[in-house]
């Protein structure tokens, strides 16, 4: 398989990222930042990689009557905007998915089940966790199939960020 970055974003004023770098045969989770920092931090860390081939699932934000009576942040639009156009600017995958849908494949039991549930303020971390397995579920099933991620059986490392994280 060519070199391949799949990264799970949960988009917002506290932005979640989770990454699999296959190459590197590692799984980052536990990362949530402010939302420009968030947007830096993948981007430059992707300017170091020399990967052939990166998906970035990210949360789709949609604003309903709800959303104007609960919040005036436009954040997880703009984090939107900003990968999309970077991943077009790269020629890079770029997808949106539903939360919803996230949250059935890889609820919290799977996700500690795997290894990968990671206690966070907000719980962004997970839900860009949730959208990374998602991605990885529909375009690279193969991954998951062969089973190096569940139960962690040493053919992936986590790497959980925890200090520091917001």
């Amino acid at each position: 398989m060519a070199d391949l970055i799949v990264i799970g974003v949960d988009p917002g004023y506290v932005t979640g990222i989770a990454v699999t770098d296959v190459d590197a045969r590692k799984i980052y989770v536990g990362y949530q930042d402010y939302h420009w920092e968030a947007v830096d931090g993948i981007t430059e860390w992707l300017s170091h990689r020399n990967a052939t081939i990166v998906m970035i699932f990210c949360e789709k934000y949609t604003i309903t009557q709800n959303t104007v009576k609960m919040t005036r942040q436009d954040h997880a639009l703009k984090v939107c905007g900003a990968l999309e156009w970077f991943a077009r600017r790269h020629d890079y995958l770029y997808e949106e998915q539903s939360k919803a849908t996230a949250g059935k494949i890889a609820q919290d039991a799977r996700l500690r089940e795997m290894g990968l549930y990671v206690r966070t303020q907000g719980g962004h971390a997970n839900d860009a966790t949730r959208h990374l397995l998602l991605g990885m579920e529909r375009k690279t099933p193969t991954l998951l199939e062969r089973d190096p991620l569940i139960g962690y059986n040493g053919d992936f490392e986590i790497v959980t960020r925890l200090k520091g994280s917001t």
